[in-house]
């Protein structure tokens, strides 16, 4: 055999090799992608490999030749288009972080302050050296992992964050915003727990905790300021089946008159699918199962404690040491570079750009209905859209996926008698949307202050149009206690 034929083999024996891989690999996330994308891909891989097989056991050495040829030429430009894509994608996710040069320099132009702190924990030991007892935020999916936390009482789930602290979050509109957390650790006035009569409690993700504007200007803040009594158990990355944990513990022993459900299309989905790995998440969905969580608050205040000044005391160190290089970003491109991320995007190929209905998500919501309809109030559904619908350079593929995932879910709560209201209907609707998003940028961000208010007064004019809410003298009536 000739040197050039091993070569030739070699490369037919590494093509087949790849091919078995990508099966393998395709078999570890099949439950994240359609069947109909599963089989393709399987497809394309067995018919892959016989081919290569079949060139490499029965055929002549030009032939060889030419196949091994033509899997090199077209491995290699597959791959320089990925790398020019993943380059292009760097440099588009570059220009639209809240520090950029780009913004810093228009907003110097506008002499305009803007905080270019980009870590969390770095702001929050900060704050410390400036006398304020202040606390990273600590949501709730953190804990999915570990199924909860260890506390002397055994393990807890927490869907709060620390209690009576100031909490840091976020920075997209130019300061970091931080706020006192309230006696179970939301975003809310004191004392909200202690009012007999409570006309709102919202549920959700960071949209609903009001990521990333100042007090007052959030949902929450913009329905008291309208009369209302409302309590605001939104917390980041939160989930279908960690609201629904949300619902069971602050809301059923309040029993208020409604109960606002938040769902975001970006990513709800995903983290109900990571939720459901959760035994302890899981057991919301049982009648009578809870961990009575506004009865141990100190608990879960002496968890989460320690857990935060042990992030804290890591990141002191890695300062006082010297910030290392970080490879995060690096390893992240290569990972993608490898699996082919951006051509598989624009090819329709990706999670982002595929959508499975999950049917535990009919029973979050079943059982959300089941309970609320238990104390007589109101349960009300919003559904709150992506910003990559907004952007200017549109992801049609994406774009799709979203229509699909809001056809199924706004088609399944309205099937069972759950009042629904469509935001991105409304947004799409409205002359200058990416007007609602920091710096009139939607890409990878929340809504700014006019994007939430325009949220706040769609709620309040669908209840107040409907008569679900009584007004007199522009001020809601208020109802006697429920028992």
């Amino acid at each position: 055999m000739v040197k050039s034929e091993k070569i030739s083999n070699w490369i037919l024996v590494i093509g087949i090799a790849v091919l078995a891989a990508i099966s393998l690999y395709t078999f570890s996330v099949s439950k994240s992608y359609p069947h109909s994308i599963i089989k393709m891909y399987y497809a394309i891989c067995v018919l892959g490999m016989l081919l290569l097989g079949f060139v490499l056991f029965k055929c002549g050495e030009n032939v060889k030749a030419g196949v091994a040829l033509l899997l090199v030429t077209l491995g290699t430009c597959v791959f320089v288009s990925e790398i020019i894509f993943e380059y292009y994608e760097f440099l588009s996710a570059a220009e639209d972080i809240p520090y950029s040069e780009e913004r810093l320099e228009w907003l110097r132009a506008e002499d305009a302050h803007f905080d270019t702190r980009t870590d969390l924990l770095e702001v929050t030991l900060d704050l410390r050296e400036e006398g304020l007892d202040a606390y990273p935020n600590l949501a709730p999916h953190t804990f999915i992992s570990p199924f909860g936390i260890s506390t002397s009482y055994g393990r807890i789930y927490p869907l709060g964050s620390i209690s009576d602290k100031f909490s840091v979050i976020c920075n997209e509109s130019g300061e970091w915003l931080s706020y006192i957390t309230d006696e179970h650790g939301f975003r809310n006035p004191k004392g909200v727990y202690d009012n007999n009569i409570l006309d709102f409690i919202l549920i959700g993700d960071s949209y609903v905790q009001g990521i990333c504007v100042k007090e007052g200007e959030d949902i929450a803040g913009l329905l008291r300021k309208k009369g209302l009594n409302v309590l605001n158990v939104g917390m980041g990355s939160n989930g279908p089946l960690i609201e629904l944990g949300a619902l069971k513990e602050y809301a059923e022993p309040m029993k208020p008159k409604f109960v606002v459900w938040f769902y975001y299309e970006g990513n709800d989905a995903e983290s109900l699918s990571k939720e459901s790995g959760s035994p302890l998440l899981m057991r919301y969905l049982e009648d009578n199962f809870s961990q009575n969580l506004l009865q141990r608050q100190k608990q879960i205040d002496n968890a989460l404690i320690p857990y935060a000044e042990n992030k804290l005391a890591v990141k002191k160190r890695v300062i006082e040491d010297g910030k290392p290089l970080d490879k995060t970003t690096l390893r992240a491109s290569f990972s993608k570079i490898i699996r082919l991320t951006n051509i598989r995007y624009r090819l329709g190929q990706v999670k982002q750009c595929t959508f499975n209905a999950e049917p535990l998500f009919e029973k979050v919501i079943m059982r959300a209905k089941s309970m609320v309809d238990n104390w007589g109030g109101n349960l009300i559904f919003v559904y709150l859209p992506e910003w990559s619908r907004y952007t200017e350079k549109k992801n049609y593929c994406r774009i799709k996926s979203l229509d699909s995932q809001k056809s199924y879910v706004m088609s399944y709560v309205k099937s069972v008698d759950i009042l629904t209201i469509d935001i991105e209907e409304v947004i799409s609707s409205y002359s200058d949307a990416s007007s609602l998003f920091p710096f009139g940028r939607p890409h990878r961000h929340h809504y700014n202050a006019k994007g939430y208010k325009l949220i706040a007064d769609e709620i309040w004019n669908k209840l107040t149009n409907d008569n679900m809410l009584l007004i007199k003298d522009g001020i809601p009536e208020q109802e006697k206690p429920r028992d």
